[in-house]
């Protein structure tokens, strides 16, 4: 049966009926002729099933497991009542608040945070899932979800560019003598550093890692659209210049003139690169859905960055280095940010996808060890 008739026997919308295809819960026959898909009885038994186990709260990831038989409907059900136990008790202090504003007939002028008694670390998760909740009411479509993240990404690598303009002499002149103090274990030099202009980029080298770290711990500290903004252009300024500092380190004076003339090119043949993601996605709407899609348009990206590093700066390894790290490094993630998305997508969580893309420290510790969708299980997804 067609996907109208199968929409019309289970109360399911076809939009669903996709989603739950491309999940891996149905598979449907294709009709020879005309390669329409063919709905069976077993698939319209199968959604029914579907709809009960979802109208009593049971995640399309434990559906899965049910139907691929890693968890038994006995032991689901079961840990499913824990949860409505916990929810339940939840809510006992939810109306417990709400039966002493009636019975003290507070109004609204004399209503405050004092009235929250009980157990505070609940009101605390409490507040992080309502505020979270509220910013997340601004659903978006699959594109414009990826048009968000793609172009705070541009903007993102803009102030790269233009922080790597402003500061590059500088950097790249103080950073070699810094450079040589440090490798050469140089206790003594540090100690004496002369230039004040050493000393400034040691500081700002110091400062820059902090503020990195303390943007990473901002995206868990509040669920605020305008402050996950402010995180994200703070965690941007330091970047190209970490970079620069990081890099010299480890350079001779002439490959340190070639990075300084090939940087300010990468980061334009970066945001190009995010356009022609975004352009692949406008056509090929599951472009992100299997992570192998967009690492394999990041070793052609790569390659071709790194030929143009090349005929600018007569240097093969550092271009495609950087090439390949920044290329691999957004696509992968990019693609996780879809996948952990689940078809939920929203502005905020684009926002906070791009953030983390744009902060390494912030990525790691949102993923490390916690990450719903791993990337040995996403490269074929």
């Amino acid at each position: 049966m067609k996907i109208k008739e199968t929409e019309r026997l289970t109360g399911i919308p076809a939009a669903n009926i996709r989603y739950y295809e491309k999940e891996g819960l149905l598979k449907p026959g294709r009709n020879k002729e005309n390669n329409y898909r063919e709905y069976s009885e077993e698939d319209v038994l199968r959604l029914k099933q579907i709809k009960v186990l979802r109208l009593l709260g049971i995640t399309l990831d434990e559906i899965k497991e049910l139907y691929m038989q890693e968890e038994t409907l006995e032991t689901v059900i079961e840990h499913r009542l824990m949860q409505i136990e916990e929810e339940e008790n939840r809510l006992k202090e939810v109306r417990r608040t709400c039966e002493n504003i009636l019975q003290s007939r507070m109004d609204l002028e004399s209503l405050d945070q004092s009235i929250l008694d009980g157990d505070e670390t609940f009101w605390k998760e409490r507040l992080q899932k309502v505020l979270a909740e509220d910013m997340s009411k601004t659903s978006l479509d699959q594109r414009r979800f990826h048009l968000h993240i793609g172009g705070m990404l541009i903007w993102g690598y803009l102030l790269h560019l233009g922080m790597t303009l402003l500061t590059r002499d500088f950097f790249w002149v103080s950073t070699r003598e810094l450079g040589v103090k440090i490798l050469s274990r140089d206790v003594t030099g540090l100690d004496e550093m002369e230039g004040n202009s050493e000393q400034g980029v040691f500081l700002f080298f110091i400062i820059s890692v902090c503020l990195m770290i303390g943007c990473s711990i901002a995206v868990w500290w509040s669920a605020k659209m305008a402050v996950q903004i402010v995180v994200f252009h703070l965690s941007a300024l330091p970047g190209a210049p970490i970079l620069m500092v990081v890099t010299s380190f480890f350079a001779g004076e002439e490959l340190q003139q070639s990075i300084c003339s090939f940087l300010p090119v990468f980061w334009g043949l970066m945001i190009g690169y995010i356009l022609v993601l975004l352009v692949i996605q406008r056509g090929w709407q599951d472009f992100f859905r299997k992570t192998r899609h967009p690492a394999g348009a990041a070793i052609i990206g790569s390659v071709l960055i790194a030929l143009v590093g090349w005929f600018m700066t007569g240097q093969m390894i550092m271009p495609a280095a950087l090439a390949v790290i920044y290329t691999m490094y957004i696509s992968v993630f990019w693609s996780v940010a879809d996948i952990d998305a689940k078809g939920d997508y929203t502005k905020y969580s684009a926002v906070l996808a791009a953030e983390r893309i744009m902060n390494p420290v912030a990525l790691t510790l949102s993923y490390w060890g916690k990450s719903k969708t791993p990337l040995w299980v996403n490269w074929d997804r």
